[in-house]
C-alpha cells in the first residue's frame, strides 16, 4: 500500500483574486448567475476566458470576463459540460447523456 507522504513545493499564488470575487459578488447580488443560489461558501468567481490565457493587464480581473457560479456549475463550465449564452442561458453539451440523476442537475 502507498504511504501518504508530504513534500515541499514552490507554488504560484493568484494575486487580487479576492478583488475579482468581491466585484462579481456585488455585480450578481451575491447570487449564482444561473441558479440564484446565495450560499457564499458555494459561489465561485469563474473566468469566462480561462485565466491562464487571459491578458493579466486587461482581462484577468475584468468583471466582464467573469460569472458568479455555484460550485457544480463552475466545475461543469470549466470542463466544457455546459456553456452559457450572453443572456445567461445554459446550454448543456451533447457529451452529457442525461441518463443519470446527476446529469439532471445540469
Amino acid at each position: 500500500m502507498s504511504e501518504g507522504k508530504e513534500r515541499e513545493a514552490i507554488v504560484s499564488m493568484r494575486v487580487n483574486q479576492k478583488f475579482f470575487r468581491n466585484t462579481l459578488l456585488v455585480n450578481y447580488n451575491s447570487r449564482c448567475s444561473l441558479t440564484g443560489l446565495t450560499n457564499k461558501a458555494l459561489l465561485v468567481a469563474s473566468h469566462i476566458k480561462p485565466r491562464a490565457v487571459s491578458d493579466p493587464k486587461t482581462e484577468r480581473l475584468a468583471p466582464d470576463n467573469g460569472l458568479l457560479l455555484n460550485a457544480l456549475h463552475d466545475k461543469a463550465f470549466d470542463r466544457g459540460l455546459i456553456t452559457i449564452t450572453k443572456d445567461l442561458k445554459m446550454v448543456v453539451s451533447g457529451v452529457v447523456g442525461h441518463e443519470t440523476p446527476e446529469d439532471e442537475y445540469l
